[in-house]
């Protein structure tokens, strides 16, 4: 099980090849996961909650989810 840390360096990590590399986080992931030879499931077990949020917007603008109906503001 990893710890916080772990989840929030990984987070850290994922966020910073979104930004440099321009991709989604979807793409993110799979891209680490692929340098540093790791299994997507032991990702799967280091994305943290506000990682997870962020993956469902990209896969609802990918159309990969259903798009949540939003109450306009």
């Amino acid at each position: 099980m990893p710890t916080k840390s772990e989840i929030m360096d990984f987070e850290i990590i994922i966020d910073r090849i979104v930004t440099d590399k321009k991709i989604n986080y979807i793409d993110a992931i799979l891209n680490y996961c692929e340098t540093n030879r790791i299994e997507v499931e032991v990702a799967a077990a280091l994305t943290g909650r506000s990682l997870k949020n962020k993956l469902a917007v990209d896969a609802e603008s990918l159309n990969y989810l259903p798009k949540k109906s939003k109450l306009p503001l």
